[in-house]
């Protein structure tokens, strides 16, 4: 998969970002410490097969350097905001992880008019705008998509992502 990877003008921060495939949109939110890369290298292939995937890397992680500002979930939340102001992009679905699913509820709240659907990694709920799927740092994202290519976890999961996104 080609990535497209671009930096982005957001006041004094370069904010870094990749677009794959085409579609309806899906902003990837990282955990704490991680990148977009790290955190959903593994299932992002799957997930731009009928979406435009954005990936973001936030202040001070991956590619996007730190510009001295405080980080806070609430400055993620209106980073990716005036991202897709810039990609002309007017509503999104979400998914974040660890640290990113709290950023995607602060974008909820503040920005309620571009979020579609939104994915908090943790448990699922059926019948939601909010889906929440199981697991644990080590047992999920972070230890089960990213190390063993070998695991067929990240098949249910992109699955279970798709179905949620679709419906």
């Amino acid at each position: 998969m080609k990535r497209t990877g671009q930096y982005a003008p957001i006041d004094d921060l370069q904010l870094y970002y990749e677009l794959h495939g085409s579609g309806h949109p899906l902003a990837l939110l990282h955990g704490g410490g991680s990148s977009m890369t790290t955190t959903y290298g593994r299932i992002l292939p799957q997930l731009a097969l009928g979406r435009c995937v954005i990936g973001v890397d936030a202040q001070a992680h991956g590619r996007t350097r730190d510009n001295g500002r405080p980080l806070s979930f609430e400055r993620d939340a209106d980073n990716l905001a005036a991202l897709l102001d810039v990609l002309g992009i007017g509503k999104t679905d979400l998914m974040g992880f660890s640290n990113g699913a709290t950023t995607a509820l602060h974008f909820a709240i503040r920005h309620p008019v571009l979020v579609e659907h939104a994915v908090r990694l943790f448990r699922l709920m059926a019948h939601a705008r909010l889906a929440v799927l199981p697991g644990g740092h080590e047992d999920y994202l972070g230890g089960s998509l990213a190390v063993d290519p070998g695991r067929t976890l990240p098949d249910l999961v992109v699955t279970l992502i798709q179905e949620f996104l679709d419906a």
